[in-house]
Protein backbone atom coordinates (compact mmCIF):
# COMPACT_ATOMS: atom_id res chain seq x y z
CA UNK A 1 0.00 0.00 0.00
CA UNK A 2 1.33 3.43 -0.89
CA UNK A 3 2.75 5.56 1.87
CA UNK A 4 0.33 8.42 1.23
CA UNK A 5 -2.62 6.10 1.87
CA UNK A 6 -1.06 4.92 5.12
CA UNK A 7 -0.60 8.54 6.18
CA UNK A 8 -4.27 9.16 5.43
CA UNK A 9 -5.30 6.06 7.35
CA UNK A 10 -3.15 7.17 10.30
CA UNK A 11 -4.91 10.54 10.24
CA UNK A 12 -8.34 8.94 10.04
CA UNK A 13 -7.47 6.54 12.85
CA UNK A 14 -6.31 9.47 15.02
CA UNK A 15 -9.65 11.17 14.34
CA UNK A 16 -11.42 7.91 15.31
CA UNK A 17 -9.51 7.84 18.61
CA UNK A 18 -10.43 11.48 19.25
CA UNK A 19 -14.12 10.88 18.49
CA UNK A 20 -14.34 7.63 20.43
CA UNK A 21 -12.81 9.28 23.49
CA UNK A 22 -15.75 11.71 23.45
CA UNK A 23 -18.12 8.81 24.16
CA UNK A 24 -17.90 7.53 27.70
CA UNK A 25 -19.35 4.10 28.40
CA UNK A 26 -19.76 3.20 32.04
CA UNK A 27 -19.42 -0.33 33.35
CA UNK A 28 -23.19 -0.43 33.84
CA UNK A 29 -23.84 0.59 30.24
CA UNK A 30 -21.29 -1.98 29.05
CA UNK A 31 -22.89 -4.80 31.07
CA UNK A 32 -26.38 -3.76 30.02
CA UNK A 33 -25.43 -3.64 26.34
CA UNK A 34 -23.69 -7.03 26.35
CA UNK A 35 -26.45 -8.68 28.40
CA UNK A 36 -29.14 -7.29 26.05
CA UNK A 37 -27.15 -8.35 22.98
CA UNK A 38 -26.76 -11.93 24.15
CA UNK A 39 -29.98 -12.20 26.18
CA UNK A 40 -28.23 -12.66 29.53
CA UNK A 41 -30.62 -12.38 32.47
CA UNK A 42 -28.57 -13.90 35.30
CA UNK A 43 -27.64 -11.13 37.81
CA UNK A 44 -24.34 -12.85 38.65
CA UNK A 45 -23.36 -12.91 34.97
CA UNK A 46 -24.25 -9.22 34.66
CA UNK A 47 -22.07 -8.50 37.71
CA UNK A 48 -19.18 -10.35 36.02
CA UNK A 49 -19.72 -8.24 32.89
CA UNK A 50 -19.59 -5.08 35.00
CA UNK A 51 -16.27 -6.21 36.47
CA UNK A 52 -14.93 -7.15 33.01
CA UNK A 53 -15.49 -3.60 31.74
CA UNK A 54 -12.16 -2.34 33.10
CA UNK A 55 -10.20 -5.04 31.27
CA UNK A 56 -12.16 -4.56 28.04
CA UNK A 57 -11.66 -0.78 28.18
CA UNK A 58 -7.89 -1.14 28.68
CA UNK A 59 -7.67 -3.72 25.90
CA UNK A 60 -9.49 -1.26 23.64
CA UNK A 61 -6.92 1.44 24.49
CA UNK A 62 -4.07 -0.93 23.67
CA UNK A 63 -5.70 -1.96 20.39
CA UNK A 64 -6.38 1.64 19.33
CA UNK A 65 -2.83 2.76 19.91
CA UNK A 66 -1.25 -0.40 18.50
CA UNK A 67 -3.06 0.26 15.23
CA UNK A 68 -2.13 3.95 15.26
CA UNK A 69 1.50 3.10 15.99
CA UNK A 70 1.65 0.50 13.21
CA UNK A 71 0.22 3.01 10.74
CA UNK A 72 2.73 5.65 11.83
CA UNK A 73 5.63 3.21 11.55
CA UNK A 74 4.63 2.09 8.07
CA UNK A 75 3.49 5.46 6.73
CA UNK A 76 6.13 7.91 7.85
CA UNK A 77 9.82 7.69 6.97
CA UNK A 78 10.76 9.55 10.15
CA UNK A 79 9.50 6.62 12.22
CA UNK A 80 11.05 4.10 9.84
CA UNK A 81 14.47 5.73 10.24
CA UNK A 82 14.09 6.36 13.97
CA UNK A 83 11.42 3.96 15.22
CA UNK A 84 11.93 4.77 18.90
CA UNK A 85 10.64 8.31 18.29
CA UNK A 86 7.27 6.60 18.19
CA UNK A 87 7.18 6.23 21.99
CA UNK A 88 7.25 9.94 22.91
CA UNK A 89 4.87 10.66 20.03
CA UNK A 90 2.32 8.13 21.27
CA UNK A 91 2.86 9.28 24.85
CA UNK A 92 1.95 12.82 23.75
CA UNK A 93 -1.05 11.58 21.71
CA UNK A 94 -2.27 9.54 24.66
CA UNK A 95 -1.89 12.51 27.00
CA UNK A 96 -3.85 14.74 24.62
CA UNK A 97 -6.52 12.05 24.30
CA UNK A 98 -6.91 11.81 28.08
CA UNK A 99 -6.93 15.60 28.42
CA UNK A 100 -9.71 15.68 25.84
CA UNK A 101 -11.59 13.00 27.76
CA UNK A 102 -11.18 14.94 30.99
CA UNK A 103 -12.59 18.06 29.34
CA UNK A 104 -15.54 16.23 27.77
CA UNK A 105 -16.39 14.17 30.87
CA UNK A 106 -14.12 14.87 33.84
CA UNK A 107 -14.20 11.51 35.65
CA UNK A 108 -13.41 9.66 32.39
CA UNK A 109 -9.85 10.94 31.88
CA UNK A 110 -7.18 8.88 33.66
CA UNK A 111 -3.44 9.41 33.65
CA UNK A 112 -2.76 5.68 33.77
CA UNK A 113 -4.54 5.31 30.42
CA UNK A 114 -1.65 7.24 28.85
CA UNK A 115 0.68 4.44 29.88
CA UNK A 116 -1.82 1.82 28.71
CA UNK A 117 -1.81 3.59 25.33
CA UNK A 118 1.99 3.44 25.31
CA UNK A 119 1.81 -0.33 25.76
CA UNK A 120 0.07 -0.40 22.37
CA UNK A 121 2.97 1.58 20.89
CA UNK A 122 5.45 -0.83 22.46
CA UNK A 123 3.66 -3.79 20.89
CA UNK A 124 3.73 -2.22 17.42
CA UNK A 125 7.34 -1.14 17.89
CA UNK A 126 8.38 -4.62 19.01
CA UNK A 127 6.73 -6.23 15.97
CA UNK A 128 8.27 -3.62 13.65
CA UNK A 129 11.81 -4.00 15.04
CA UNK A 130 11.59 -7.82 15.03
CA UNK A 131 10.41 -7.74 11.41
CA UNK A 132 13.26 -5.42 10.44
CA UNK A 133 15.81 -7.66 12.15
CA UNK A 134 14.46 -10.72 10.32
CA UNK A 135 14.50 -8.87 6.99
CA UNK A 136 18.08 -7.70 7.58
CA UNK A 137 19.12 -11.24 8.54
CA UNK A 138 17.51 -12.69 5.42
CA UNK A 139 19.09 -10.03 3.21
CA UNK A 140 22.53 -10.70 4.74
CA UNK A 141 22.19 -14.45 4.29
CA UNK A 142 21.31 -14.08 0.59
CA UNK A 143 24.49 -12.13 -0.12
Amino acid sequence: MATKYLKGLAGLWAVWIFCSSSVVITRFQFASGISNLFGIKNPDAILVLQRMWWIVDRAYHVLEFTILSALLLQGFQLFQRRPFLLLPTILACGALDELHQAIVNFPAGHTYDVFIDTIGACIALWVYVRTQIKQDTLAASVI
